[in-house]
């Protein structure tokens, strides 16, 4: 699962592709209002998928998936 969605969360360009890199550069420079709102879906993105209480979540389920498992 990619963290960054191209044109959502980030810009996304084929590594070692210069021509490709060079594009998205281009398009950062020509549309900063895009890039502020990209930055800030990536922002709530991150607020929301990596909040302590969200890994707390996920590691408490974790957990009770083991404790099952040793049951059984």
């Amino acid at each position: 699962k990619e963290i960054i969605n191209d044109n959502s969360k980030g810009y996304l360009y084929e590594y070692g592709n210069i021509e490709s890199f060079s594009e998205k550069l281009k398009l950062i420079i020509e549309n900063i209002e895009d890039v502020k709102q990209i930055a800030e879906n990536a922002q709530e993105y991150a607020m929301k998928t990596f909040s302590i209480e969200n890994n707390v979540n996920k590691i408490l389920e974790i957990y009770q998936k083991v404790l099952c498992v040793k049951k059984d």
